[in-house]
């Protein structure tokens, strides 16, 4: 698992950088790191975390507000489930916070499925959390990605590990302590 966290820590950092250079005026800079952001996904899942290649130009007021702005925080990894696929082998499912969490708000936002694809770690799904307009409770949405890989069908359970406890979100907290 620790292979796993260092790819996603590595996504994470990625992540960030993408978004602050998306501040900036360089576009040249910006793509290179939209475009090593995204060599942490399948095609599919490209343009799909908030930043698109193709840059849509800001106004000369945006850049010059953030033109000292800090970076963003990195997403928070609450837990990583293992499981044994029969197609892909080893799947991992990382349960993580929303790009740029508060510490005030400690809780699951996204899934990433990950797996090894043509000899390299990458994320092959994102599930999303999202609340029902009408009872206020939340379930996770299948969002862009392979499509023959789900929660049902993420394969063998093999074990999972916990590092930050979800407690300001029940919906979080539950599926933070279950052996899945």
């Amino acid at each position: 698992m620790n292979e796993i966290k260092q790819f996603l820590n590595s996504f994470f950092d990625a992540e960030v950088e993408a978004w602050h250079a998306s501040t900036k005026r360089d576009t040249d800079d910006t793509r290179q790191k939209i475009d090593k952001m995204h060599s942490f996904c399948i095609e599919k899942l490209h343009n799909k975390f908030g930043l698109v290649r193709t840059l849509v130009y800001e106004s000369d007021d945006f850049y010059e507000r953030n033109k000292d702005a800090p970076k963003s925080n990195p997403r928070h990894l609450f837990k990583l489930s293992y499981y044994s696929h029969e197609k892909y082998g080893d799947l991992y499912l990382a349960y993580v916070s929303i790009n740029s969490p508060r510490m005030s708000s400690i809780k699951y936002f996204n899934c990433f499925f990950i797996a090894n694809i043509n000899n390299k770690l990458q994320i092959v799904k994102s599930y999303f959390k999202s609340q029902n307009e009408y009872d206020y409770t939340y379930d996770w949405v299948e969002g862009e990605g392979l499509q023959n890989i789900t929660f049902e069908t993420a394969g063998k359970f093999i074990s999972c590990e916990r590092y930050l406890e979800p407690s300001s979100c029940e919906f979080s907290m539950k599926d933070y302590l279950t052996e899945k």
